[in-house]
């Protein structure tokens, strides 16, 4: 499913910026995904959350916000807001 491709993407950005803070986990993500209206937050986070096996965000809070956005229409359909890793 296409939106599952997606999502390991996102995971791959994850494990490297998890990388750039020395850590080996990620305790919560934001994302903002543009709001085409075909699906909700909850089921790309469903779909983050079934890729997420054995990576650093596999027990990550996920919160995920979705844009109405018609006048970028062109640019990235999701983008990482925010990362918490552990102190």
């Amino acid at each position: 499913m296409h939106e599952s491709g997606l999502m390991r993407g996102v995971v791959a950005e994850l494990e490297a910026l998890a990388r750039m803070h020395d850590s080996t986990r990620i305790v919560s993500v934001t994302l903002q995904i543009r709001d085409t209206g075909a699906y909700s937050g909850a089921h790309f986070a469903e779909h983050l959350r079934a890729v997420s096996a054995g990576t650093v965000i596999e027990d990550a809070a996920i919160n995920v916000d979705m844009v109405c956005d018609p006048g970028h229409s062109n640019g990235p359909e999701i983008t990482i807001k925010t990362i918490e890793v552990p102190a």
